[in-house]
């Protein structure tokens, strides 16, 4: 089965200092630039590996490296450095699956709250490989865990999406998170299929085609020249995780 993945290419220019940086940092070996959204084809996207997206990337242009390859299990909170990913239609395996929400359902993201960078999480699964709960860990607090076994049914909004997105809510973690956080919000795991037809990436998407709690795009580039050339305008160097 062929089947297509898109792909924003980000440059280090639309980061902010809190902001966390994008999946995947690539070593950039030459100076063709890139504008707007590609797509590149992938085989087999169940059981689909990130070197086979590195094989089709190398294909389609010069030699490219995966230097950094970073998952992001809630988002806007920290990222989990991996060797390897499974890769689905929707990213990369658990990426951006949970989000923080406030009372009224809208996803909180670092452009208006910088200290959900300081969240941690890691994952924990059982004896069968399953993930079955998400470790939360932040300096100067207990680490908390928060079962996966159950949770409630909450309606979530995101950014512009024009439909409400379904997601289950686990309250256990409510009152750790507004220590950390400094207000009242709770975590989610997105439980729809939020399709890529509101998104940029519309005219190219096909109806199957969908992402969870990402800006836009299953996947993000981010290349180390791009991240070289800010901080070579930066008085205080900033790095790419």
């Amino acid at each position: 089965m062929v089947c297509f993945f898109f792909f924003k290419q980000k440059t280090a220019y639309e980061m902010l200092r809190s902001l966390v940086g994008s999946e995947m940092c690539i070593r950039d070996r030459y100076q063709r630039r890139v504008r707007g959204a590609v797509h590149f084809a992938m085989v087999d996207s169940g059981s689909g590996r990130i070197q086979m997206l590195l094989q089709h990337l190398s294909a389609a242009s010069s030699p490219i490296t995966i230097t950094q390859l970073w998952i992001y299990p809630i988002k806007s909170c920290g990222g989990i450095s991996v060797r390897e990913s499974a890769i689905e239609r929707s990213g990369l395996l658990h990426d951006r699956e949970f989000a923080l929400i406030d009372g009224d359902g809208d996803v909180l993201t670092q452009k208006n709250h910088p200290q959900l960078a300081a969240i941690r999480p890691s994952f924990a699964f059982d004896r069968d490989g399953r993930l079955d709960g998400i470790r939360l860990r932040c300096r100067g607090h207990s680490d908390f865990l928060v079962p996966l076994h159950s949770g409630d049914p909450v309606t979530t909004r995101w950014m512009g999406h024009r439909h409400a997105l379904q997601a289950l809510c686990y309250p256990s973690a409510d009152r750790w998170l507004a220590a950390v956080v400094g207000f009242a919000c709770s975590l989610c795991k997105l439980t729809d299929h939020r399709p890529l037809d509101h998104t940029r990436l519309a005219v190219v998407a096909s109806p199957s085609d969908s992402c969870r709690y990402q800006d836009g795009s299953p996947l993000s580039i981010l290349s180390e020249a791009s991240v070289d050339a800010l901080n070579r305008r930066l008085t205080r160097p900033v790095k790419a995780r």
